[in-house]
């Protein structure tokens, strides 16, 4: 029942409704490259490294902390970050 070709967010690298991991040697540029592309998609942006891209609503989640992440990421309706802090519970705060 698996379709030939995915729902592509990030095309060849992201599709919808999978998970993708980024992994590599440490300060090789994996969470950059995670950020950009969430702004790349957040703001609406036509594509991100040359390959097109499907803007939206993003939810970035990090073992980052919220006050690691707050300054690198877009502030808007269209983004919302999970990190170790606030796991478990609502965008309000709420548990």
């Amino acid at each position: 029942m698996t379709p030939d070709e995915p729902e592509w967010v990030w095309n060849d690298y992201l599709a919808v409704g999978n998970m993708t991991l980024f992994s590599g040697k440490p300060k090789a540029g994996k969470s950059r490259l995670a950020l950009d592309l969430t702004t790349a998609a957040a703001c609406g942006a036509p594509s991100f490294l040359g390959r097109p891209v499907v803007n939206g609503p993003v939810i970035y989640i990090s073992e980052e902390g919220a006050a690691t992440l707050a300054h690198k990421l877009p502030h808007g309706d269209n983004i919302r970050i999970l990190t170790r802090e606030t796991r478990g519970r609502s965008p309000n705060g709420q548990l």
